[in-house]
């Protein structure tokens, strides 16, 4: 069927058009190799036809076997749209020089799994779709939203031509399921926008003789110097994400690759150089790749970033890695011949394990805390990232300042307009200059100096690679110009300081204001306090200038005499306030908080200043910290009706990550009140750590139970903030004085115990009582040394900080934490003094070439089973020694 004129072919979704083969027609033979089966068409052939209505769509196409395609757009126009394809193992879609869309769409596997391609004589010519030539100016090359089925043998699946991006409409590649391919999925050539597909099952083929690498993209085969644009991808299961040659350069952001191959050698002896990124395959008249951008993607079982850089030998590829999240072991893979790891390519770049949703089902999109949606990203790395322009750096919501500078990128972003309060729209505005070698740009400035008092906020529009604009606007945060404005804030809180600061022989409490405005406040007689009664707990009573933007930090004097900017006051770790008071005692600023996490603070972070957990960073901008998933909270453990002791609930979490319980319930949800006690807010629950919730608890207001529980049946549950359910757990039966809960932390299981844990460990009675003596002493803590040099497994006993590794640092946590005291003190009175010097030299263990000899109350405080200068060094650089 050849159509020079117009075809407009449009079924519906319960009426679709079915194009076939003589209906009950005998069978005759096909292809050579090839069973019989009904008589074979040539298709339907647009010819020379330049009408915007040609169109097939909710079409099935059956037995159209031709080299032009089972659809040929040939200088031609056309649509095709929820369109099947069957029974042809030529290509399905053929065009030259077309301008076409192909979308929604369902492209079936070519081969079936007894067919050989190279046996058949049909590599290079059974692609699904198959271009040649250059897009008309004002045409269009989409393909989008569809399903490819398998590729075998030397046949790709899509094998397009595309112009350059200056000199008309490029090919977009947008939002399509790819199956799987033995040679390749994407063979391109030209300037090509990639973005929002799923890529999988690329492996190489042996059955074909060809020498190169199997890859989800190839690139370069029109032309040389071309760049291929990919982003919001997802590869799984491949052998190469991406391969460059002849020049080629790609901007690669956004994406998320995961089960990258490892290296093999195929059937000809011939190495395959495992990595998302290759740049150089050793083959007969190769060319190599010019280099790569690599930003803002997740990395997962991968076993190199790029492969085969600088090469072939003298050449140096160009290559840029920056605000990535990776594995460590991948982290520390080489590149090329220089003495250099990916992290020497770029900055922001971020080495931990990937948190995914889900990975045994396939659901690679990340989890709460993960690396890739931290709180203070623009927006998220790899498949999570957004298709628009995002905006961020805009000033706070009210400022004295009339100035701001905005900064916006995003994901295939390669200009951008902006308008102010819903006014005119500027010109178009580039985003860098495409791929660079000397430092390809991704992100751009929007300035503004001299702002009248008044509130504004800025809408931008992103335009992508291909010249498509977004269809709607990304607005900034609403920010207000007061040039008179002045406040001074409380602006972080540390309350449970482990290891963060030590001062005073001890890790004190922390308190950090910040003058938000631009006028110098003077300090002097403003008064600070953990009650509301008593506002006079500190006083500035000297002349102390915070200038405009400045911090100054306050902390807890430790028990002794407070010197400047020193309280004496301990903050609750279990949660309570602090509040800042005018010389006349009026309130100017508080925050309350609930129980918080071991040296994390809480801070004002935002534009808005809201307070949230964060990392320390006294005397500079706070930094919001990452947060661990509810879902892996649980209600671990209960004592109900226990005579003299408190009845309780503990929460345990068994994420490695702080878990925000602000705003939450716990109840006894029996009688149908979830809601019956809500979670005081800026709550936490520390990372594999535990929180008790106690009746009766008076001098504990964040974490008292605020109901008693009924030792013959009770339903507790753990809700969220809107009252969805994380966990629930009916007991009958209590025995007095038995606590029940789950056996190990967080587990299915349910056991009774006869010393109740609440805040600790189910099973283990007494913090850092290795010797189960029931006391923590000195015979602990060289029980656990001997366990650190043996290089044990760590287990709920050792592993005391929860971080399930046994190192030094459990040491220093049954030391500092469990004993209370410090690095030094050998026996273990509460204090490192001279008596502790005296002791160690007097027992003549100092550097005597015994191994092992040495223990704690003979100075091996670094439980390497020595006494040597590393030990004084690791006791006086602590800064505890009190002469």
């Amino acid at each position: 069927l050849v159509i020079e004129g117009v075809l407009v072919a449009r079924g519906s979704e319960v009426a679709r058009i079915r194009f076939t083969s003589v209906p009950g027609a005998e069978f005759v033979p096909d292809l050579k190799g090839l069973p019989p089966g009904p008589p074979r068409w040539k298709g339907i052939h647009f010819k020379n036809s330049r009408q915007d209505d040609n169109a097939i769509t909710y079409a099935d196409i059956e037995y159209a076997q031709s080299a032009d395609g089972s659809v040929g757009v040939l200088e031609s126009n056309a649509e095709i749209n929820h369109v099947s394809f069957k029974g042809t193992h030529y290509r399905m879609v053929y065009a030259t020089n077309a301008s076409i869309l192909v979308h929604n769409s369902d492209f079936p596997d070519m081969f079936a799994e007894n067919e050989d391609p190279a046996a058949l004589g049909l590599d290079n010519i059974s692609e699904h779709i198959k271009a040649t030539g250059r897009t008309p100016a004002g045409g269009r090359f989409i393909i989008q939203g569809n399903r490819f089925g398998l590729n075998k043998g030397h046949n790709d699946v899509i094998d397009v031509d595309s112009n350059r991006v200056t000199q008309g409409p490029i090919v977009q590649i947008l939002d399509n399921v790819f199956t799987g391919s033995g040679d390749e999925l994407l063979d391109l050539g030209g300037d090509v926008y990639v973005a929002g597909n799923l890529f999988r099952g690329v492996a190489k083929d042996d059955s074909t003789s060809d020498r190169g690498y199997a890859n989800a993209i190839s690139t370069g085969d029109a032309g040389a110097n071309t760049t291929i644009v990919v982003t919001r991808n997802l590869f799984v299961d491949v052998d190469h994400a991406i391969n460059l040659k002849a020049s080629a350069a790609t901007i690669f952001e956004y994406n998320t690759v995961v089960d990258i191959h490892p290296d093999f050698l195929d059937r000809f002896g011939n190495p395959s150089v495992a990595s998302a990124i290759n740049l150089y395959v050793d083959e007969p008249g190769a060319t190599r790749g010019l280099g790569a951008y690599a930003g803002q993607n997740v990395f997962w079982n991968v076993p190199r970033v790029f492969g085969n850089a600088d090469l072939p030998s003298g050449q140096t590829s160009a290559l840029q890695f920056e605000n990535n999240l990776l594995p460590a072991e991948l982290a520390l893979t080489s590149l090329g011949e220089r003495a250099a790891t990916v992290l020497d390519l770029g900055t922001g770049n971020v080495v931990e394990q990937a948190r995914f949703v889900d990975a045994a089902l396939v659901d690679y999109h990340a989890a709460p805390g993960s690396a890739a949606v931290a709180p203070d990203l623009p927006m998220s790395w790899g498949i999570d990232a957004e298709n628009r322009i995002w905006i961020t750096d805009e000033p706070a919501e009210r400022t004295a300042s009339n100035a701001a500078s905005l900064t916006v990128g995003g994901p295939g972003m390669f200009a951008y307009r902006y308008r102010v309060n819903g006014g005119e729209w500027t010109d178009a505005i580039p985003i860098g200059n495409g791929f660079d070698r000397n430092g390809t740009v991704r992100t751009a400035k929007i300035e503004f100096l001299g702002l009248p008092e008044g509130s504004y906020y800025v809408d931008v529009q992103g335009r992508d690679f291909a010249g498509v604009w977004q269809t709607d606007v990304t607005r900034s945060r609403t920010w207000t110009v007061e040039s008179g404005y002045s406040q001074l804030l409380i602006n972080e809180v540390l309350a449970d300081n482990q290891t963060t600061s030590r001062s005073n022989g001890g890790h004190p409490d922390m308190v950090e204001l910040y003058n938000a405005g631009q006028t110098p406040i003077n300090l002097r007689g403003l008064q600070l306090s953990d009650t509301r009664n008593q506002p006079n707990k500190f006083v500035f009573t000297d002349n102390v200038i915070l200038p405009g933007g400045g911090y100054v930090v306050v902390q807890s004097a430790n028990g002794l005499s407070p010197a400047a900017n020193q309280f004496d006051f301990a903050l609750d770790n279990d949660g309570e306030g602090v509040y800042l008071f005018s010389p006349a005692g009026v309130m100017i600023d508080s925050v309350e908080f609930g129980s918080q996490v071991p040296d994390k603070s809480v801070g004002r972070v935002g534009t808005s200043r809201k307070w949230a957990l964060t990392e320390p960073t006294f005397g500079s901008a706070n930094q919001a910290a990452r947060l661990g998933d509810p879902a892996w909270l649980s209600i671990n453990e209960w004592l109900a009706a226990a005579p003299g002791q408190p009845d309780f609930v503990e929460l345990y979490n068994a994420d490695t990550l702080p878990v925000a319980i602000g705003g939450f319930y716990i109840s006894d949800a029996g009688d149908g009140t979830p809601q019956r006690q809500q979670i005081k807010p800026l709550s936490y629950v520390a990372p594999r750590g535990f929180l008790a919730f106690e009746a009766n608890a008076s001098n504990r207001e964040a974490t008292r139970l605020e109901f008693g529980l009924n030792h013959r049946h009770e339903t507790l549950r753990l809700s969220d903030a809107q009252l969805q359910e994380i966990d629930t757990v009916v007991y009958v039966g209590q025995v007095p004085g038995i606590s029940q809960g789950r056996l190990p932390d967080g587990g299915l299981l349910l056991s009774s115990f006869s010393q109740p844990t609440p805040g600790w460990v189910n099973g283990v009675a007494v913090p850092g009582d290795l010797d189960g003596d029931g006391l923590v002493d000195i015979i602990d803590v060289d029980l656990l040394c001997q366990r650190i040099r043996s290089a044990d497994a760590p287990d709920d006993r050792t592993d005391l900080n929860r971080d399930r590794q046994l190192d030094r640092d459990d040491m220093r946590y049954l030391v500092e934490v469990v004993l209370g005291t410090t690095v030094g003190d050998s026996n273990l009175d509460g204090v490192f003094d001279s008596r502790d010097l005296i002791l160690i030299f007097q027992a003549g263990q100092y550097e005597d070439a015994v191994a092992g000899n040495s223990t704690w109350a003979t100075g091996d405080w670094n439980c390497d089973g020595e006494f040597g200068t590393a030990d004084l060094v690791a006791a006086f650089q602590v800064g505890a020694y009190r002469a």
